[in-house]
This record gives structure tokens, C-alpha cells and sequence, in this order.
């Protein structure tokens, strides 16, 4: 971004834009100083219909189909200084700020995906019977269940407590991150388990273990740089 007098001048694309396709208002993140250097880089309140802000396309995306992701590109687009969020200079601090309570939301999101797809899986197990009684009565399926039940409390309590730290207004870079980490492998290890369980019907649509297990998968994504815009 440049500055032209009362304006800045915004020249960019984004990738990976969640929700991107339904968002009217969107933050960019732009860089206003010289590469390098400390505080060079801004955001800016971006309206979706300022002439040269364009959503140009679509992700077709293994999971969460729920949402739409999509990329921005900004050509020539306008702003005045007044479009500034927060500082000029302080867009990155604003944004690491945002990824701490970040990863604790997607550790929300995590767990809640797995609830799911366990439930789905325990309540089969109790309704479905093999050799004249409930599969859950069997050690293999009892066992990996009763495990799936002790990795999501243990989730759980981690996850409430980077929340509680963050309600408190204290540093959660770490608990937020440890948080993300472990929910997301344990909703991994569910939702595998789950379509396990389920068997061939855990394989097919509808079924909510099989929207789950793809859903859960961009919980595990790591914190990265945007690379590959079309």
C-alpha cells in the first residue's frame, strides 16, 4: 500500500480468504514500509464493492463445504488514510493478537467436530448387534470408544483452560497453541475412529462421521504464509 495524500493505494491478491465469498466489509493486511524493517506493515478496512476489490474465485475444498473460500484481489483500490484499523505501522501486532485467540477457537472447533462424529459412532455401536449382542459390548470397538471419550475430556479441560487464561487477559501464545495442537489430534484420531466403527456407513453419504472426518482435517493445519493464489 501507498500513500497518495489523504488516500492509500492498495495493490494485492489473498488466498485462502474464509468466507470471503459473503464478507461485505474486508481487513487487509498491506505493507507500508521497506521489506525488512520493523512496523512496515498495516491493515486497512476494505468495503467489498470499492472499485478494484474483486472476489475472482472459489475454492472447491474437501471439507467445511459449509463455508466458502475464496481469493481477493485488490488492483488500484482506494482507501482514505481514515481506513486505517488501529495504527499505521501496527498491523502485525494486531494480527498476532488475532492468531492467539485464533487457535483457541479452532480447538473449540476441533472438539466440536469430533463430539460429533463420536456420538454418531457410539450411538451406531449401541443400535447395531453382531453375534446376538450390541457391538459396543465387544472389547475391540468398548475399548477404542471408552479412549475416544478420555482424549476428548482431556481436550476439553485444555481447551477451557487456554479460554479462562484468555477471559482473565493473559498471555495464551502458548496455552492457545498447545490447545490447537492436541484437540486437533485427538478430533483426528476420533472421527478416524468413528467412521471405523461405522464401518462401510461411516464411508457414505449422509453420515456425520464421513462429513466429519473430512471436516476436521484443516483443524491440523499449521500456522503458514499464504502461498499458491491462482
Amino acid at each position: 500500500a501507498v500513500r497518495e495524500g489523504d488516500h492509500w493505494r492498495i495493490q494485492g491478491e489473498k488466498c485462502w480468504l474464509g468466507n470471503g465469498g459473503h464478507s461485505r466489509h474486508f481487513i487487509v493486511f498491506a505493507r507500508t514500509g521497506e521489506s525488512g524493517t520493523r512496523n512496515n506493515v498495516t491493515a486497512f478496512w476494505v468495503p467489498r464493492d470499492t472499485p478494484g476489490a474483486a472476489v475472482d474465485f472459489y475454492e472447491d475444498k474437501m471439507g467445511i463445504r459449509g463455508t466458502t473460500t475464496t481469493n481477493l484481489k485488490l488492483q488500484d483500490v482506494l482507501v482514505p488514510h481514515s481506513s486505517i484499523v488501529g495504527e499505521e505501522g501496527g498491523g502485525l501486532k494486531l494480527a498476532l493478537a488475532t492468531l492467539n485467540v485464533g487457535r483457541i477457537v479452532v480447538a473449540a472447533q476441533a472438539i466440536g467436530i469430533a463430539m460429533c462424529a463420536y456420538r454418531a459412532a457410539t450411538q451406531f455401536a449401541v443400535e447395531r448387534s453382531t453375534f446376538g449382542k450390541p457391538i459396543i459390548d465387544h472389547q475391540g470397538i468398548g475399548f477404542k470408544l471408552a479412549d475416544c471419550a478420555t482424549q476428548l475430556s482431556s481436550a476439553r479441560m485444555m481447551l477451557y483452560e487456554a479460554a479462562a487464561a484468555y477471559d482473565r487477559g493473559e498471555d495464551v501464545s502458548s496455552l492457545g497453541a498447545m490447545a490447537k495442537l492436541y484437540a486437533s489430534e485427538v478430533s483426528h484420531k476420533v472421527c478416524d475412529d468413528a467412521v471405523q466403527v461405522l464401518g462401510g456407513r461411516g464411508y457414505v453419504k449422509p453420515n456425520p462421521a464421513e462429513r466429519c472426518y473430512r471436516d476436521q482435517r484443516i483443524t491440523e493445519e499449521i500456522d503458514h504464509d499464504d502461498r499458491g493464489c491462482h
